[in-house]
Order: C-alpha cells, then structure tokens, then sequence
C-alpha cells in the first residue's frame, strides 16, 4: 500500500528497494552499451510496463530517447512484464540495456526504473 513516506511496502514484508544491486556497474565516455541487472515482481493483476531512463546528456530529465532499448535480449515493448512474473532474485534478474550510446560526458548520470502500479 503506498504511504507518504515510500515506506508502506517494507511494512508488508515485500522490501522493493533492493532491486538494482549496488554500486551500478562504470559507465566509461567510450561505452557505446549499458546493462543493468533488475529484480522485480508483478503481482498487479494484470500485465505491465516496465519502464527505464538513463540521463545519458546527464540534463537531470528524462527524455523518451533515454529508456531502455532491451530488455533480457528482446526489444522494449509496451506490457513487458506479465501478470505473476516474479525474478527477485540475482539469478533469475532480468537485464536491461541502453545500445547506440555516444557523445558522453564524464559526470555523475542517473538511472531510473519503474514499474507503475495500476489502480
């Protein structure tokens, strides 16, 4: 349940906030690719998008050029993650990539991952 605070899951037992193990891997300014290893669950009810931005010109906003463009070896698609998937573990995490990078700065660049609840 979502509470002011961001903190309404721990409470259930269900600690969302461990699903990128840190630190991210380096991303150097010759790097023309970037992975992440995600862990995550759909327990919705129905099918969702996952969505990812890399602030790869590092703007502080997050462009549709930025999102992923693969997910676990497939295309980005909307509805990516079906109803029930559960890989919450490093084994069975799913990894998502950013191809086609270029023109990167040395600086700090953020990463966001979201899995969008439907009410």
């Amino acid at each position: 349940m979502p509470t002011p605070d961001a903190t309404g899951d721990d409470v259930t037992g269900s600690d969302d906030e461990q699903g990128i193990n840190q630190p991210l891997p380096f991303l150097g300014t010759s790097d023309s690719s970037y992975s992440v290893n995600i862990k995550f669950r759909n327990s919705q009810g129905t099918d969702a998008t996952l969505v990812a931005w890399l602030d790869k010109n590092q703007d502080g906003q997050f462009s549709a050029d930025e999102i992923f463009d693969s997910f676990d070896g497939g295309a980005y698609a909307i509805n990516n993650v079906l109803n029930g998937a559960n890989f919450t573990t490093d084994a069975n995490a799913k990894t998502l990539t950013w191809n086609g990078l270029s023109g990167l700065n040395q600086g700090t660049m953020h990463c966001v991952c979201v899995l969008p609840i439907n009410h």
